[in-house]
């Protein structure tokens, strides 16, 4: 992986972070890089047979072999294909929003699924990332998630809904707001600091300037 990670950062495809919350993240808008140029970056020699490598090409058949040829072509197209999808419609969010509102629908109405706080945090997330994003309405599936985790005893599901919510205030510019809602939970929690939501809220605060209690 750190090998990738160099070669697509030689490349320009992503970049670094340093610091506490840093980690990597795209040096191109995502509309710019196709996947057939990550693929060639990442497999410079798409080596389908040991005779496509220049060092190994010495079969004693190969004048006459028409396979390498075909696998040549084969490599080709494929390519060809991949250079056709750009990032950026490789995920594409509003495809899952109606699904998870239809299964939602019956959730809402008759209760009974301990798991409705992480499903309204899923919708919440699919509506801040589709195209002309309502923020407003992923607020609101965040703000329900939260109201329902506390219903139900769910500090877990709280903490991750929260996250969310939080990062949706910071993308809209409101530090404060993000800060004034992650601090409050961050300290209910005297375990499992080294979980994944607990560690994103951590960095979350510490990106904000917020003192952490010990």
């Amino acid at each position: 992986l750190t090998k990738v990670v160099h070669q697509l950062g030689i490349a320009g495809y992503l970049e670094t972070v340093r610091g506490k919350g840093g980690g990597l993240r795209l040096a191109r808008p995502p509309a710019e890089i196709r996947v057939g140029d990550v693929v060639r970056c990442t497999e410079p020699d798409m080596a389908l047979t040991p005779c496509f490598r220049p060092i190994d090409a010495d079969c004693p058949i190969a004048p006459s072999c028409l396979l390498k040829s075909a696998l040549h072509e084969a490599r080709d197209a494929f390519l060809r294909v991949l250079d056709g999808y750009p990032l950026a419609e490789l995920g594409k969010p509003a495809e899952a929003l109606a699904p998870t509102e239809e299964a939602l629908g019956p959730i809402e109405r008759y209760g009974g699924y301990s798991n409705l706080p992480e499903a309204l945090r899923v919708k919440g997330e699919i509506l801040a990332n589709i195209p002309d994003a309502d923020l407003q309405s992923a607020e609101q599936c965040f703000l329900d998630a939260i109201h329902c985790a506390r219903q139900q005893g769910a500090l877990s599901w709280e903490l991750r809904s929260t996250n969310s919510l939080a990062k949706l205030l910071l993308r809209r510019g409101q530090v404060e707001s993000a800060r004034r809602v992650l601090a409050p939970i961050h300290g209910r929690f005297a375990e499992g600091h080294g979980t994944i939501d607990l560690v994103t809220t951590r960095d979350l605060l510490v990106a904000l300037g917020s003192p952490l209690s010990s």
